[in-house]
């Protein structure tokens, strides 16, 4: 009884953290996208969409940590002898996905408090950092699926 109430609160959990985290992923790329269209075009309509999607996805990443922070925490209390076979394996990559959320969210953070500050194609460059952490979170996680679907290439 316990296992099947473990599992159903875990999927509730993972099914609302993905919704967040990729929209929280995708969305930095898109607004990188048109902030170059709206910067080339010169079309402040297009600017003025980008800069409301851009305050779309820091509610989504804020969602996505809240909800990341919330299934670290169910996995270590619900099923911690997994976790420990687990954690020597998928430690590390945790830990990088950990720096690529910091890239993420740091230059998430600078783009959002820098719109009407830095102007132009410097404000659309600093977007790139938000990218490449959100890119690059997204890769190593889904490395850590995978090994989780088909778990080789170590020791017991």
């Amino acid at each position: 009884m316990q296992d099947a109430a473990t599992r159903v609160l875990i999927g509730d959990s993972l099914g609302f953290h993905i919704f967040f985290v990729m929209i929280g992923i995708g969305l930095p790329l898109l607004i990188t996208i048109f902030e170059f269209l709206s910067l080339r075009r010169r079309d402040k309509q297009l600017l003025e969409q980008v800069r409301k999607w851009t305050t779309a996805a820091a509610v989504f990443v804020v969602a996505g940590i809240v909800s990341g922070t919330l299934i670290a925490v169910q996995m270590a209390l619900l099923w911690p002898q997994f976790m420990a076979f687990t954690s020597k394996v998928v430690g590390p990559a945790f830990m990088f996905e950990g720096y690529f959320f910091l890239i993420e969210a740091a230059f998430l953070s600078w783009y959002v408090l820098s719109w009407g500050r830095i102007k132009g194609y410097k404000h659309w460059a600093i977007g790139f950092g938000t990218v490449i952490g959100a890119l690059g979170s997204a890769v190593v996680i889904t490395l850590v699926n995978a090994w989780m679907n088909q778990p080789v290439g170590f020791k017991l």
